[in-house]
């Protein structure tokens, strides 16, 4: 790729398809030709995109024009990597790339992932670059992943619910957890392997501009905590994102003649374009990163609080529990600004100093959040204002497989969410959980 002070990144895990939802591999392609077709409209003017591709299907199913056929065309499977130039015609075919050294086989590791931000900084200006995640993605615990073992389809009715890119249904019981997490030990990119590779990456050469997730439920404070020192804008939803993904045949057009000054009014303008997308439970926010450390300085003493006092935590979970969330609390996340706005109004007879430490944490959210788009029937259900935190309750879990992920990036793993644990925030969940479960017994 020629010196350019403008680049995209694409770094698209598409393989493993989750029973229920859309398949990526068809979806990539998709994404990937909308690009191409952006491109030769003189949509991206002198953009440089760099792509890197994981697929596990040998044959892509090309719909007819008028969607009533499809027919069957061969596909690489494995990884990987190419210029957007490099494809000459509107097609994405066979012949396209070549696998990257060191990461022919998988994108879910850190030193994979670390070897594309090198490719994608090469020659760029970082601050006038942006990194798109592309797949499948669970905050807190998986920034990408490939499958989630024994999840239950979800009931679906294409007239009033997208394909989305997770599963948020209850999985079937059964299986062995702690087996099920060793096989998956390169199906998740978990918040360490990520923290590892931006660090191997970017150094002391400046962050990226942007990192957008089109991905779901990435917009949680966890993950802001960790990109923060490594990027200066967040892009991600609270909810699921639909099963085609984000418009690629128009939101790259707001990246030309991206400068550091005009960054944050385009990042708001690729949200405007994914808010355009039609259906229920969607949702995007742009986050500004440099502004995540006062929210994680300002929950630290809530924390401290919680940790201290039983009758607080049991004070706080009774407001959890009145704060709808867009799951109904299977996944366990609650938008930080709706839960920390709750606590400070009806806990100020309870504990006035604690109410107003909530008060403040609210407001450090809100201060980060530059822009949170929601399709019309959010703000009549939920509180959803750009970033969410976990906080199950005892509604939560996505069954033992995926509980038990959740709980050693929380809880077993310090390196996981270094910089979000700095709230200690972990530590009170670990205490609210053996309440509940003292409660229970």
């Amino acid at each position: 790729m020629g010196r350019t002070t403008l680049r995209l990144g694409l770094y698209m895990n598409a393989r493993r398809v989750i029973p229920g939802t859309g398949d990526l591999n068809g979806s990539a392609v998709s994404n990937i030709e909308q690009l191409l077709a952006l491109r030769d409209r003189g949509g991206i003017g002198g953009l440089d995109v760099l792509i890197r591709l994981s697929r596990d299907q040998a044959l892509h199913q090309r719909q007819s024009p008028d969607g009533l056929d499809s027919t069957s065309e061969p596909m690489w499977t494995g990884v990987r990597e190419f210029p957007l130039a490099a494809i000459g015609g509107s097609r994405l075919t066979p012949d396209i790339g070549s696998p990257p050294p060191r990461a022919a086989t998988t994108m879910l590791t850190a030193p994979a992932l670390a070897s594309f931000l090198r490719s994608l900084r090469k020659g760029a200006d970082p601050a006038t670059t942006t990194l798109v995640l592309w797949g499948h993605a669970d905050g807190p615990s998986g920034m990408l992943f490939a499958r989630r073992p024994d999840i239950r389809p979800p009931s679906r009715n294409a007239s009033t619910r997208p394909s989305v890119r997770t599963a948020l249904s209850r999985p079937r019981a059964g299986g062995v957890a702690a087996a099920a997490s060793n096989r998956l030990s390169r199906d998740i990119l978990s918040p360490a392997d990520a923290q590892k590779a931006f660090a191997a990456a970017t150094g002391s050469a400046g962050k990226l501009g942007l990192v957008c997730f089109d991905a779901c439920q990435a917009a949680c404070i966890e993950f802001a905590a960790l990109l923060a020192p490594h990027a200066d804008l967040l892009i991600a939803s609270q909810t699921p994102v639909p099963g085609a993904g984000w418009n690629y045949g128009s939101w790259p057009s707001h990246l030309p003649g991206m400068t550091k000054s005009t960054r944050r009014a385009r990042a708001v303008a690729i949200a405007d374009d994914f808010a355009r997308l039609r259906g229920r439970n969607l949702s995007v926010s742009v986050t500004d990163l440099s502004k995540v450390p006062a929210i994680i300085a300002a929950l630290r003493p809530v924390s401290d609080a919680l940790v201290a006092s039983r009758p607080l935590r049991t004070a706080l979970a009774k407001v959890r529990a009145q704060v709808r969330t867009q799951d109904d609390d299977v996944g366990g996340s609650v938008d930080l600004v709706g839960l920390f706005d709750a606590a400070a109004k009806k806990l100020g007879n309870v504990d006035a100093d604690f109410a107003r430490a909530c008060a403040r944490v609210a407001a450090a959210g809100r201060n980060a959040i530059a822009s949170a788009q929601r399709s019309p029937d959010i703000p009549r259900r939920i509180p959803l204002t750009g970033l969410s935190i976990f906080y199950p309750t005892a509604k939560s879990g996505l069954g033992d497989t995926w509980d038990d992920i959740t709980d050693r990036i929380y809880f077993g793993n310090p390196n996981q969410l270094r910089a979000f644990k700095l709230s200690n925030w972990h530590r009170f969940l670990a205490l609210d959980r053996r309440d509940r479960k003292g409660m229970s017994g």
